[in-house]
C-alpha cells in the first residue's frame, strides 16, 4: 500500500505544481494538446488511486475500486481547477473537470471489461477441468 500512496501524492503534486505556473500571455497552442494534457495526467492518477485502493481493501470488487478511483480522482479535478482560478493567467473550467471525468468514466469501464473476461490461465483451467469430466 505504501508505494501506491507515495506515487499518488507526488503524482498529486506533480499535478498541482504544473496547475501553479502561469500561462503565458498571448497565443497558445492547440487546444487538444491541453486536452491530451488532462487525459495523460488524469489517466496517471486515476491509475494509481485503483491500485492504492486495491491495495486498502484486498477482494473488494473491481467496480467497487474502480468507482472509489474514479469519485477521488473528479474530487481532486475538481480542486485543481479551483486552485487554478487563483493563478494569473489561469482559469477554472467546468468543462475540463468535465471532460476529465468522462474520460476516467470510460477508461474504469474499459478495466472492468478486461477484468470480468477469463484470463487466459483461468480459461486453460476450465478447459482442464472440463476435459477430465
Amino acid at each position: 500500500m505504501r508505494p501506491w500512496l507515495t506515487a499518488l501524492i507526488a503524482w498529486a503534486g506533480i499535478i498541482f505544481l504544473l496547475s501553479s505556473l502561469p500561462n503565458p500571455p498571448g497565443p497558445r497552442g492547440p487546444e487538444w494538446q491541453s486536452y491530451l494534457a488532462h487525459t495523460i495526467e488524469y489517466a496517471v492518477f486515476g491509475y494509481l488511486a485503483a491500485r492504492l485502493f486495491a491495495a486498502l481493501r484486498p477482494g473488494a470488487p473491481v467496480w467497487g475500486v474502480a468507482l472509489a478511483a474514479w469519485t477521488f480522482a473528479v474530487l481532486y479535478g475538481l480542486s485543481d481547477e479551483f486552485h487554478q482560478s487563483f493563478v494569473a493567467n489561469r482559469h477554472a473550467s467546468a468543462l475540463d473537470v468535465a471532460f476529465d471525468a468522462l474520460r476516467r468514466h470510460h477508461r474504469g469501464r474499459a478495466a472492468r471489461r478486461r477484468s470480468s473476461a477469463p484470463s487466459s490461465s483461468r480459461a486453460a483451467t476450465m478447459k482442464t477441468q472440463c476435459a477430465t469430466v
